[in-house]
């Protein structure tokens, strides 16, 4: 490799030199993850009327004390934003949290442990996720989400986009304290102020199930209210009529 100034670099100069630079803003790139994950964060105005706080209080203890009010004027402003900082730490986002700081650290680790823990939370969920039965193409696993209540929703992707064939299938669990999606979110992009659903049956684990779909652009999406899970399938270059679902209790082949 050869830069601007004539110097040739062996490529394994090139990436000793970026991983020593990984590891110098290592501490840097952590700050930025707390703060990412604060519940709460100050106003340049609150962080001004503390800033003015310190000087006086600063001022203050000078004349009764002795104490430098340099000092206290630094400490005030710098112990109050550690304090919002603290509300990462909060029991609620310390999962985030943990994930957060742990791809900064080595994005690999960071996706092994997602992965683990979306095995353990769908091991503990009421039913499996759904996927397409019977899909030959390429599978991921897509959208995730999950809080201190369990698991929210996991998205199954059968094949890929912008071509198709492609089948995203959200299975969205009833227990969690996450808003349900509407049936209007999910066909937003439909033309028409107010996008006709029509009623169609799709087999659902071999069972025969009622489902609302919608032509939305080149494909469609479609719809469906279980007893403990909302389905929700969008697709691109595969007929609706040909498509059947079935639990994924094993995610392997969506790795």
């Amino acid at each position: 490799m050869r830069c601007d100034n004539g110097h040739t670099w062996a490529a394994g100069t090139v990436s000793t030199l970026a991983r020593r630079s990984s590891v110098w803003n290592l501490p840097i790139r952590l700050l930025r993850a707390l703060q990412r994950n604060r519940t709460a964060e100050p106003s340049p105005l609150f962080m001004l009327g503390v800033a003015v706080l310190g000087v006086a209080l600063g001022v203050a203890l000078d004349a009764a004390l002795g104490w430098p009010w340099w000092l206290v004027a630094l400490l005030t402003p710098a112990i109050v934003w550690l304090g919002f900082l603290a509300t990462a730490l909060a029991k609620s986002e310390r999962s985030s949290l943990a994930a957060d700081l742990l791809s900064e650290i080595s994005r690999r680790r960071a996706r092994e442990h997602d992965e683990r823990r979306l095995r353990r939370l769908l091991a503990a969920a009421p039913v499996p996720p759904y996927g397409v039965a019977g899909w030959d193409g390429p599978r991921s696993v897509g959208s995730r989400s999950w809080g201190s209540d369990g698991i929210h929703s996991v998205g199954l992707v059968h094949g890929s986009l912008p071509d198709g064939p492609y089948v995203e299938v959200v299975t969205t669990y009833r227990h969690s304290r996450r808003p349900l999606p509407r049936r209007r979110e999910l066909g937003r992009s439909a033309p028409g102020a107010s996008p006709r659903w029509s009623p169609i049956t799709l087999s659902v684990g071999g069972v025969a199930r009622p489902f609302r779909y919608l032509p939305d652009g080149a494909g469609w999406v479609a719809r469906a209210q279980l007893d403990d899970v909302v389905i929700e399938m969008k697709a691109t270059g595969v007929p609706v009529a040909e498509v059947a679902l079935e639990s994924v209790a094993n995610l392997e082949a969506y790795a």
